[in-house]
């Protein structure tokens, strides 16, 4: 029981309580306080939010040999404990999520398409088009969506006088394969091997 005393005007006050240091959650609780959203109100296992500022990401500078293919990259879905193109099945994220810029007048990779990974795109700034495997170009600008599903090739530029924006969503898969149309090669994932192909017999070196 509380002992309580009377103050000089006449009412009760009591004793305020004192902290407590927990040990199975590591922080000071006061007893009898009101609850509030602090740590100390949580069970160990529950985890705290993990927040980040897209200023917080370092940026990674992509360009071909020759500069038609530029694009600076943020790895979002990394740099919130993500595991480099591993799933949930591999210990990360059940999607990655990318931050892209391309520069003006630029594009961001060569024509492609996925075998299994589907992108969903989000574009958050500047003018630019996406490409199909006919050649045909669709303007694309702030606040438009679309999807590549697996087998639809694609390629995003931007326009000469502006870059272009977006964030790119896409599903993890323990095995993909890259095509690109206009060359015939094949990027092949886990082993991230870029190979050409030729036509063999099933049973060609086998025997």
């Amino acid at each position: 029981m509380l002992r309580h005393s009377k103050n000089l005007n006449g009412f009760l006050s009591y004793p305020k309580p004192r902290k407590k240091w927990s040990r199975s959650r590591r922080c000071w609780s006061t007893p009898f306080a009101r609850p509030s959203l602090t740590p100390c109100h949580y069970p160990r296992s529950v985890k705290i939010m993990h927040i980040i500022s897209e200023s917080q990401v370092s940026a990674e500078h992509r360009i071909s040999p020759k500069g038609a293919f530029e694009v600076f990259r943020k790895h979002m879905s990394l740099a919130l404990g993500g595991a480099k193109d591993k799933g949930a099945w591999g210990g990360g994220h059940p999607f990655d999520i990318e931050y892209a810029t391309i520069p003006a007048g630029k594009r961001n990779y060569p024509l492609h398409s996925h075998a299994a990974q589907t992108e969903y795109y989000i574009i958050v700034s500047g003018v630019g088009v996406v490409i199909d495997a006919a050649g045909r170009e669709y303007e694309i600008k702030q606040g438009d969506h679309f999807l590549a599903l697996p087998g639809e090739a694609h390629q995003l530029r931007a326009r000469a006088e502006s870059s272009l924006s977006y964030f790119v969503i896409a599903d993890h898969h323990p095995a993909d394969v890259t095509s690109y149309p206009k060359t015939g090669k094949r990027q092949i994932k886990p082993e991230y091997r870029v190979v050409s192909v030729r036509d063999v017999d099933y049973y060609d070196e086998e025997e």
